[in-house]
């Protein structure tokens, strides 16, 4: 089975903090399409419905596409909920910053706490399937870890960017993260794979405009990566698998 490599392409990193937000220079609201005695051509206000209109059909767009986005981060959210009924969850908005917001607006990352489904954490992305679904499919994404922190919701946003910036995921890809997943751990890649943690009811999402897969990010060393390469992909999970690792252990010794 192939398995496509994309880990010679740099991403930033996790310590490079997103610029703080800044005025966009947005026009206030209300303001789009007001009279001003001109439309670029000279005098002539016979002209001046037909933009005023073109300008209230590309609000009209916006507040659709805005409105679209709201209701599947809402209908993902909802399903992270439904499926870790008794944990906490945490709706963290998160901002990319000028020059990467426009990318995947409105990003967020969803914390669950441990439960009755586990006692590790679960960092879940929200706004990747409305930059790039088509035909109503996207993907999201989820990783686990054994503690709660503000480095891992940064590894989501990272991941977030990294898909929707260029760099499409889909299963059975990798992606680096340019250092280690923590400091002193050999983890320094991500494999794309299904949600072995959480299963199908987890992984499949229905939204009200399509439906979103949620893969597991699951972080990996560079000899791993590098035997995935000789090997494929389904080599090296039954590596781990026979192996029998810890998923959530940043300190694991590399399986080959």
């Amino acid at each position: 089975m192939c398995a496509c490599d994309i880990s010679d392409v740099g991403v930033s990193r996790l310590t490079d903090r997103p610029p703080p937000l800044e005025d966009d220079g947005e026009a206030p609201a209300g303001c789009a399409g007001q009279w001003d005695g001109q439309d670029g051509r000279g005098d002539h206000p016979h002209r001046r419905p037909l933009r005023a209109q073109e300008t209230a059909n590309a609000v009209w767009h916006d507040r659709a596409v805005s409105d679209a986005r709201l209701s599947a981060a809402e209908g993902l959210e909802s399903h992270v909920r439904a499926f870790f009924e008794g944990h906490s969850v945490e709706v963290v908005d998160y901002d990319l910053g000028p020059g990467r917001r426009e990318a995947i607006p409105d990003l967020r990352v969803l914390v669950v706490g441990p439960g009755p489904r586990g006692d590790c954490w679960a960092y879940v992305t929200a706004g990747c399937w409305a930059v790039m679904e088509k035909r109503g499919h996207g993907l999201e994404f989820v990783m686990t870890a054994h503690v709660r922190d503000q480095r891992f919701i940064q590894l989501m946003a990272m991941i977030a960017y990294y898909h929707c910036g260029g760099h499409r995921l889909d299963l059975q890809h990798s992606m680096p993260i340019g250092e280690p997943w923590v400091p002193g751990s050999t983890c320094d890649h991500l494999l794309i794979s299904l949600p072995y943690l959480h299963g199908p009811d987890l992984e499949h999402c229905p939204l009200p405009e399509g439906h979103a897969r949620i893969l597991w990010t699951l972080p990996v060393t560079t000899a791993e990566i590098e035997f995935r390469r000789r090997h494929g992909h389904e080599a090296l999970e039954q590596l781990l698998d026979e192996a029998e690792i810890i998923p959530t252990d940043p300190f694991r010794a590399s399986v080959v």
